[in-house]
């Protein structure tokens, strides 16, 4: 038993990549796979995402620049935005935003 443990886990630390993001191998090369990149990123640490969400992406000259905007009227926040690394695929810069309060005039 206790040399069966070190394998299992071996096994189950090279397998847990795999399961948090299918995303391809980096360098990033176009909109859909910074998307996904984001995507990981955002399930990796609980950020909202969905189909309320529009996706808008544009690359820079060494990042893609992914944005996730709440398109619902009374949505709580207005969206957030990810910077990915066009040649590792990892996510440099975090942005969230809130809508802005309607104050009585």
């Amino acid at each position: 038993m206790k040399t069966l443990a070190p394998a299992l886990a071996l096994a189950l630390m090279a397998a847990a990549p795999l399961a948090l993001a299918e995303c391809p191998a980096p360098p990033v090369q176009n909109s859909a796979q910074a998307v996904c990149y984001a995507n990981a990123y955002a399930e990796k640490n609980g950020l909202p995402r969905g189909p309320e969400f529009r996706k808008r992406a544009s690359k820079a000259k060494n990042v893609w620049t992914v944005a996730f905007v709440d398109s619902r009227q009374d949505a709580p926040t207005a969206g957030w935005q990810v910077n990915v690394d066009t040649a590792s695929g990892t996510v440099t810069r975090f942005t969230a935003y809130k809508k802005p309060e309607n104050k009585p005039r």
